[in-house]
């Protein structure tokens, strides 16, 4: 052997060569030559050729390793792989009862080292070896692995609280047998409905990416993704300075990333005194570095309406309102996204989403009966024909860079999104008097919103050992929107621009952000304070420099988690929050709505300034509490007030009034048999709103509650049924009146056709409970609106789930975790 061959080869393969040796002899002219000395002279004279003639120099890699918990992580594999041949392990080690682990002897060089555990994300990154390295502390994170093309997931607990609020798991729970992502989070204690801890100013993110809908776009959204997807669903209810100053709550949706293909493909069809079509798809795909996500969404419905109401003005004036409508409505909802892994500390991740909504053929007729103390045989028609168009179109781009072992990381977001909105409306009105027509009008509305939103935003955090970490960043968001407003009135048969009603309104909002926010941990205790400033820039009117508004903010946060034992958790949790007025809302143009209603804006709006203090229980992550106050200033409220002249009832949003709310929330699961459980939610609401500068010496207040009450029945082992009851008590909102309210659903669903196929069968409200009941006194003006319709729904779907891997129970993955270790011991 030639002594380049042994420079090359290095001193571990000639002791593994060695030890070979020991067990063989060698034949040489006849006679056996025993080698125990032969091979010890081999030994001295190649380990002294590797270590003084070629004097390679050997050094040591320590670390530790842990879980988000700050948890140890024992018997984790840590391979050192040659960085130019992967497949070759070069170095090798496992860790002790705490956690640590050793690689001794390792020669210069560039390695990529690997740490993998059963059921935690494996580590991976790039090292140059020139010294004795210390790599300090690797944090694991839980997820489902693959072994042999079978992707392994334990039965996770459902809820698992955090420190910004709770996470639902879904992969491996019965959480994924629901419909979609809307009956998920029925199960989350801070969650009723669409509002976390009792506010509805949140946002909804997929992968850490923001979707741009509306608000009012949410439900069919939640409703468009599926479980077969999901792995877990984080809800935030205490927003620290990272988030922007109006959102107090945020879903994110975290999807699976098991390597291969992944989807499903659904189809419904409903009745609720009209037909009713769904389909959706979804196809998920991971390979390496690459991982490829898209969902189709599409519903086509017709919809019936009713609505009976009355309205009086001055004791004098009376409104007597019948109207009724239909619709025609489509939902459009596509997703499509990419995520690449550059290198082992930075990975690029785009997100593509289109929401549409359109509603065609809308037509309402509304007949109201006028009444005053002289006439009372008045009457008029009100036909109304228009489509509704709405659709966006949203691009977020995402970079992050890992800085260091301990996930240190920098990231910089970006998100475009534009959305446009028609809504032609035509307008007929036939005047009565003893029945016989004496005048008619006709009119045109053509509305034409367009809205762009640039957002860049740079985040910079730094963990340490301990769990503690700073994190600062900033954002600059930007928000065109043009209001082209038409109305004519036609005039011997011809349609005339009406210049008194005519508006083309444009608004420019630019948001500079800075926060900052430092995350202290100490035993099982944690604390978080930060602060945020936002500078609002508003330019608006018929031409941008027409008006400006602009405001100054300083948004603090703290919260403060007490784990008091294994089972109790306590938190505390103290913010100052805002909610800017809608850019429509400072357009002072009266808008016409029909001949007797009209709304304008405010051009001298402010920030609704919110300060939240919210209180935290959590018992076996199970049982939970939350109360949570809230005090308003600058609140903004619709005045209507009557303008004789005109003949019409005129609303327009003024800044007003203190608002208090408490509000508070117990979440109670019951398992009253192996085969019934359910989760019960019961509310409760007060507020007192005080409006000195519109009426004064006059407080609103309301106390209401609500009960929701889910019950989950698992017949067999695959034959489940879902049944839910919700009642909302008669409550308040400032001068609105609303009347108790009862809604109940059940769901069937079982797996089919060899259990590739799960059906669902769906009622909506099971009694045709649900109405609308709202009354008004305010201003010398009465107003009484009533509405129900049959709201019951009876709704089939199917859906077909497809993937390359197949689930593992627990009981699988306890069988072989200790083969598993085993054999990477060796």
């Amino acid at each position: 052997m030639s002594l380049l061959m042994v420079k090359k080869i290095g001193i571990i393969p000639l002791l593994i060569a060695q030890m070979l040796l020991n067990h063989y002899t060698l034949h040489i002219t006849n006679k056996t030559l025993n080698l125990k000395v032969m091979n010890k002279l081999i030994y001295i004279f190649f380990f002294f050729l590797n270590t003084q003639i070629f004097g390679q120099e050997l050094f040591e890699i320590k670390g530790s390793l842990k879980d988000i918990n700050n948890n140890n992580i024992v018997s984790a594999a840590i391979k050192l792989l040659d960085n130019k041949d992967l497949t070759k392990i070069k170095y090798y080690a496992i860790s002790d009862e705490n956690g640590v682990f050793k690689l001794n002897n390792v020669a210069k060089g560039d390695y990529q080292l690997e740490v993998i555990f059963l059921g935690y994300k494996d580590d991976k990154r790039l090292l140059f070896i020139n010294k004795n390295t210390n790599l300090d502390t690797i944090i694991l994170h839980e997820e489902p692995i693959a072994l042999n093309e079978v992707v392994v997931s334990a039965k996770e607990k459902i809820i698992k609280v955090t420190n910004a609020g709770i996470k639902l798991n879904v992969q491996g729970t019965n959480l994924a047998q629901k419909k979609d992502v809307l009956s998920i989070l029925k199960y989350a204690p801070n969650v009723k409905g669409i509002e976390i801890a009792g506010s509805s100013a949140i946002k909804i993110l997929l992968n850490g990416k923001e979707i741009k809908i509306k608000p009012e776009q949410f439900t069919s959204f939640l409703q468009s993704i599926k479980p077969n997807t999901i792995k877990n669903i984080e809800i935030t209810d205490k927003t620290d300075a990272s988030y922007e100053g109006n959102i107090t709550g945020q879903i994110n949706i975290i999807t699976k990333k098991s390597t291969g293909f992944t989807g499903s493909l659904g189809s419904s069809v409903g009745y609720n005194n009209r037909f009713s079509a769904t389909t959706d798809a979804n196809i998920f795909y991971s390979e390496n570095k690459f991982r490829f996500y898209t969902e189709l969404y599409k519903s086509d419905h017709k919809s019936d309406f009713k609505e009976i109401g009355e309205q009086i003005i001055d004791n004098n004036l009376t409104y007597n309102i019948k109207s009724k409508g239909t619709l025609k409505r489509q939902e459009r909802n596509f997703i499509l996204g990419f995520d690449f892994d550059i290198d082992l500390t930075s990975y690029l991740s785009l997100l593509y989403n289109y929401s549409g909504d359109n509603d065609k053929d809308f037509n309402i007729i509304s007949n109201q009966l006028i009444r005053t103390t002289i006439v009372k045989d008045s009457s008029l028609k009100i036909v109304k024909d228009f489509d509704h168009i709405d659709k966006t179109n949203t691009f977020s781009l995402q970079y992050q860079k890992n800085l260091d072992s301990l996930e240190s990381n920098l990231k910089l977001s970006a998100d475009y999104a534009v959305n446009r909105y028609k809504n032609p409306l035509s307008v007929k009105s036939h005047f009565f008097s003893n029945s016989v027509l004496v005048d008619a009008t006709e009119t045109f509305e053509s509305d034409i919103t367009n809205s762009t939103i640039l957002g860049v935003k740079l985040d910079w955090k730094k963990n340490w050992k301990k769990g503690n970490n700073l994190s600062t960043g900033s954002k600059y968001s930007f928000n065109h929107n043009t209001e082209n407003f038409s109305y004519f009135d036609k005039i011997n048969n011809e349609f005339v621009l009406n210049q008194e009603f005519t508006n083309h309104f444009n608004f420019n909002e630019s948001i500079y952000a800075f926060y900052l926010n430092y995350y202290f941990q100490f035993k099982k205790t944690s604390l978080t304070i930060g602060n945020r400033m936002e500078y609002n820039l508003n330019r608006f009117g018929m031409d941008i420099s027409d008006k400006s508004v602009d405001n100054f903010k300083l948004l603090p946060t703290l919260n403060y988690n007490i784990p008091l034992n294994k089972n109790n958790t306590f938190n505390f949790y103290l913010a100052k929050k805002i909610d800017r007025p809608s850019y429509y809302n400072y357009n002072s143009t009266i808008i016409k709505n029909t001949p007797t209603q009209a709304s304008s804006g405010n051009n001298s709006l402010k920030p609704t300034d919110i300060y939240i203090l919210q209180l935290g229980y959590d018992f076996k992550e199970k049982y939970s509490l939350l109360a949570n106050y809230s005090y308003q200033k600058n609140n903004v409220i619709l005045t209507p007030e009557f303008v004789e002249s005109e003949g019409y009832t005129l609303s327009h949003p003024v800044n007003s009034g203190y608002k208090n709310t408490a509000f508070l929330m117990l979440n109670i699961p019951v398992k009253y048999f192996k085969w019934w459980e359910s989760t019960n939610k019961i509310s409760f609401k007060y507020t007192n709103f005080f409006t000195p500068l519109i009426l004064p010496k006059q407080n609103f207040e309301s106390t209401f509650a609500t009960i929701n009450s889910y019950h989950t029945f698992n017949i067999t082992q695959y034959v489940v049924i879902d049944l839910n009851f919700s009642y909302k008590t008669k409550y308040k909102n400032l001068y609105y009146k609303y009347a108790d309210n009862f809604t109940s659903d059940i769901t069937f669903s079982t797996p089919i056709f060899k259990k590739k196929f799960q059906f669902y069968f769906y009622i909506s409200d099971l009694f045709n409970t649900e109405r609308s009941i709202l009354k008004y006194h305010f201003n010398t003006i009465f107003k009484n609106l009533n509405n129900k319709d049959n709201s019951r729904g009876i709704f089939l779907a199917l859906n077909y789930n497809f993937s390359i891997g197949k689930e593992v129970d627990i009981s699988i993955i306890e069988s072989n975790i200790k083969d598993e270790k085993s054999r990477t011991k060796h």
